[in-house]
């Protein structure tokens, strides 16, 4: 049985997908090999060695953003993740790869092109990336989140399926407090530096105001230290890490969610059911956060708050707005609620399985 390559998922944005989508290969054909290809960093490595899947790497960097003698330099790394790509996929001999987008995917989507591996793509992001626009040209099919997507793919190619998110979103209970508002606080996997610095701020000034919040605030490795300082001197209590293995509980027992836009994020934030505090990551590939954000904002389920405009008073503006008025919050999560495509899973996996040979599919 040759299986499945997942390529890309440096982010958990593009990681995630791909995990949920294996799973349920897994549970359809219980045999089939499932690897994925990536570059090596830290998060692939960690999720992946605990979730159980083989990770071969590749050397590649991104494009973009590079002039002189860095753009020719990425340029050659580009050419070398090809040929390891190629000799990757001679020795793992697939019969589909799943591109996750990220610029690990286009080596690792290319040379399957080349050898004649049927390759589809899976999109997050309401402007899909450069990757994957650039890949669609040899892809079989697009899997797209957003109906927002179509218009950037050539007619028939792409698919709605939705942004599948991981088995624990899809089942889960409500763990709202309705005595306190709880606001979950995350700038993705990696955390934000720029919302880490003025959060604590905005929870103190809320505080000032005799708000009753409790914060629970992922903020990476990096800023770790400084997060938890911040809200020791304040005295409120918070519960602050460097990454939330259990996301699923964080967001169900959260009133509110404060973050970026990343796709992935979004759809599980959507799948449980929460309104959000948006703020984009401003350096994000054709600003694909922001498109991601006004969708949001247009159904009514986010509001947006650019980081150009971020200071803790913004901040503390907008949520002593929300968090004063409860029956918009629970209007927002309905709102949320509605941008979810539960069976997204499901209807990727069933895309794909269509250019899986038969004896594969049993």
């Amino acid at each position: 049985m040759a299986g499945l390559v997942f390529a890309g998922g440096g982010t958990g944005g593009h990681l995630f997908p791909g995990l949920a989508m294996a799973e349920d290969f897994r549970m359809r054909t219980a045999e089939i090999p499932i690897t994925f290809i990536g570059t090596g960093r830290q998060l692939e490595q960690r999720v992946l060695k605990e979730t159980g899947y083989p990770l071969e790497t590749i050397s590649t960097t991104g494009l973009t953003n590079k002039r002189g003698f860095r753009k020719a330099g990425a340029f050659f790394k580009v050419v070398q993740g090809i040929f390891e790509s190629v000799f990757l996929l001679r020795r793992l001999r697939p019969s589909l790869v799943i591109g996750l987008g990220g610029y690990s995917s286009g080596p690792v989507g290319l040379a399957a092109y080349l050898m004649g591996i049927p390759l589809i793509l899976q999109e997050q992001n309401a402007r899909p990336g450069l990757t994957n626009r650039w890949l669609a040209r040899f892809a079989r099919a697009v899997l797209v989140s957003y109906d927002e997507s179509l218009d950037y793919f050539p007619e028939g190619l792409a698919k709605v399926t939705g942004n599948p998110v991981r088995k624990p979103f899809l089942h889960c209970p409500d763990r709202r407090d309705p005595s306190m508002t709880h606001v979950l606080i995350t700038g993705g996997s990696q955390g934000a530096h720029a919302i880490n610095t003025v959060a604590p701020e905005a929870i103190r000034m809320m505080i000032m105001d005799h708000r009753a919040v409790r914060v629970t605030h992922q903020a990476g490795q990096e800023d770790l230290d400084l997060v938890r300082g911040a809200y020791e001197n304040i005295g409120c209590e918070a519960r602050v890490e460097a990454f939330i293995r259990d996301m699923a509980e964080a967001v169900s027992s959260a009133d509110l969610v404060l973050g970026r836009a990343g796709a992935t994020s979004l759809a599980e934030i959507a799948q449980v059911g929460r309104g959000a505090i948006l703020i984009p990551y401003p350096f994000a590939s054709h600003n694909h956060q922001e498109e991601n954000a006004r969708v949001w904002e247009k159904r009514g389920a986010a509001r947006v708050l650019l980081e150009s405009e971020l200071s803790a008073e913004s901040l503390a503006k907008v949520l002593d707005e929300l968090i004063g008025d409860r029956s918009r919050l629970l209007e927002m999560a309905v709102n949320a609620r509605g941008l979810s495509r539960p069976n997204a899973v499901e209807d990727a996996v069933a895309a794909c399985l269509e250019y899986l040979p038969d004896d594969e599919t049993h």
